[in-house]
């Protein structure tokens, strides 16, 4: 599914949140239409379409209403997900710098870290050190509890544009706030995008956590 970017008033972030639950209850509503077996969902984005799932699946599975979508009526349930598999996301959005440090790498985005940068504009034009509320907003962390869906997380170790550091991090959250460990696979050498993960491994990868976790109709 697609969402749109984060351009005021209405798209700012998190109501791309509230496009994906709307999108969902669109295929639930028309579900027999389409044959589709809504119990048995799974949730996959890459980069910013990596928190937006993780995002969507934590807080789902939570019961809590992320952004909106003006003159527009829900469901009156939460979408339910089966799973959900992140690659190389965004997610603890103020730890970019630190966490290239770390790693010494050199960002692909020189304005990273800044209210310019990709993370500043998806918090409304804010330095991500100067908004510890969006920031934690933005983490999928924030809405882990015992009942959020089993979680598949890809990285890469020479990713120059999201450190591979945030799946770490997010999957030591993952463990210590859902109570079980998420499936995490790193990947040596691997940059930004698809290229570096368009492989028969991987592929296998996603296709057995996904047929784990989906019952056959």
């Amino acid at each position: 599914m697609d969402y749109r970017l984060n351009v005021p008033p209405y798209c700012e972030f998190p109501n791309q949140i509230a496009e994906i639950r709307a999108a969902l209850d669109f295929l639930t509503r028309n579900a027999t239409m389409y044959n589709l077996d809504m119990q048995h969902v799974i949730l996959i984005g890459e980069s910013s379409g990596a928190q937006l799932a993780m995002l969507a699946a934590a807080s789902f599975a939570a019961n809590v209403t992320l952004g909106h979508i003006p003159n527009h009526r829900f469901l009156d349930q939460f979408p339910k997900v089966a799973g959900v598999i992140g690659m190389y996301g965004p997610y603890q959005v103020d730890q970019f710098a630190t966490q290239f440090n770390q790693l010494h790498i050199i960002p692909k985005f020189l304005e990273t870290g800044s209210a310019i940068a990709f993370e500043g504009i998806m918090l409304q034009g804010n330095r991500p050190d100067s908004a510890p509320s969006l920031v934690k907003q933005a983490n999928p962390a924030t809405y882990f509890t015992p009942s959020t869906p089993p979680t598949l997380l890809i990285a890469g170790t020479k990713d120059h544009v999201v450190p591979y550091l945030q799946s770490l991090k997010l999957a030591e959250d993952y463990y210590r706030l859902v109570g079980k460990k998420p499936t995490t696979l790193i990947i040596p050498n691997a940059d930004h995008g698809p290229s570096d993960y368009n492989t028969s491994a991987i592929y296998y990868e996603k296709l057995a956590f996904i047929n784990e976790h989906i019952k056959a109709v």
